[in-house]
């Protein structure tokens, strides 16, 4: 595959001729001897390689079968089957992981976070695979200390502080930490313990929404195309960023965003119920609850001209990052996924905000 990638090169400066045949690799127990990190590294190159193929009209498709926790939990759905015995399903053994039912999911990820523990590893909960796949690609020595675990969504950590509470003192000699994006609606920053971290962005996505990162990046990718393109420097992904935010239709979107989140579910815990005082039942705190939070909705016209304040003054860290991002894959005709990951490749711990590294050097630590 190497020397596929080095072929291609040599063919864009028409030094040799490109391969155009397509191409098939089939691997078997491709984790046998390799620490977990390596696992992932190689996960990583392999989705690497595949998104730089999709760009051509060549056909790559590599299969492999494996035992590995790392390769199954950093693979998609959409790509993961299971191998079922023949007595424990009817006609085809192989089943995408979208249909097999929702208990033996739950089975199987059960099992699955029993090698975590087992393992005697503390465990670091994120929200998504983006938000894995970018910690992971920042921080690339963090499975050496931590179990890297997505939870499917920000619902599953945001009453997290009870279960935490519960979970902790039967995990002998394991740690639980988690990471979750800035939720303004829900507000998290409120009562919510330490091992649980509260990203200072909006998404894990602004955090590689640096002009220098996305430049070279995108430069890696597009090569001399970029500079025909009339992108010359970092300086000019800025101002392409700058025109993103500043745009009518990511401004009203932002607005919209904002509106919607102040009519979010209201989320209560019956260890906020058991905290709070002068409450006869869970009823009147229910409705308290919801007072103080009707007492924070803002008018639309309100919300707009904060977004439009942000934009101006280019504090996209505080901006919908997801939005941005895509509006970029867009202008360079990258996916998405693809232009997150290789800018993330390019990041540094020392390039977290201070908050954030210093919580993961300690959930390392």
């Amino acid at each position: 595959m190497v020397e596929d990638e080095i072929e291609e090169q040599f063919g864009d400066s028409n030094i040799v001729n490109k391969s155009e045949d397509d191409l098939v690799v089939l691997y078997d127990s491709p984790e046998a001897y390799l620490h977990p990190q390596l696992q992932l590294n190689f996960l990583n190159y392999i989705k690497d390689y595949l998104n730089q193929k999709s760009d051509s009209n060549r056909k790559v498709q590599i299969i492999m079968c494996t035992h590995s926790k790392m390769i199954i939990d950093n693979t998609p759905d959409d790509s993961l089957y299971f191998l079922f015995y023949p007595d424990q399903v009817e006609e085809n053994q192989l089943r995408s992981a979208s249909e097999v039912p929702d208990e033996l999911r739950n089975l199987i990820s059960k099992e699955m976070g029993l090698t975590a523990l087992s393992s005697g590893e503390d465990i670091l909960l994120v929200e998504g695979r983006d938000d894995r796949e970018v910690i992971q690609r920042i921080d690339d020595e963090i499975e050496k200390e931590l179990s890297v675990i997505e939870m499917g969504g920000k619902d599953p950590i945001v009453n997290l502080d009870e279960t935490f509470n519960k979970m902790v003192p039967k995990l002998d000699g394991v740690d639980l930490y988690a990471i979750v994006d800035r939720d303004r609606g829900m507000k998290l920053n409120k009562q919510i313990p330490d091992n649980i971290h509260v990203l200072p962005v909006t998404s894990v996505e602004n955090l590689i929404l640096k002009p220098d990162v996305i430049f070279e990046t995108v430069q890696d990718i597009l090569g001399r195309k970029l500079k025909t393109e009339g992108y010359e420097s970092p300086q000019d992904i800025e101002n392409l960023l700058s025109n993103i935010v500043l745009h009518e239709n990511f401004i009203e979107k932002e607005a919209h965003t904002r509106w919607n989140e102040q009519f979010g579910e209201l989320h209560l815990s019956y260890r906020s119920f058991e905290k709070s005082k002068g409450f006869d039942d869970i009823g009147s705190f229910a409705k308290n609850e919801l007072g103080n939070k009707l007492d924070d909705v803002s008018e639309f016209s309100e919300i707009r001209k904060e977004v439009e304040q942000l934009a101006e003054n280019g504090n996209i860290d505080q901006l919908q990052g997801k939005e941005i991002l895509k509006e970029l894959s867009n202008q360079f005709n990258i996916k998405t996924e693809r232009l997150l990951r290789m800018c993330a490749r390019r990041l540094d711990v020392e390039d977290l905000p201070d908050e954030t590294r210093d919580f993961i050097q300690e959930a390392k630590s």
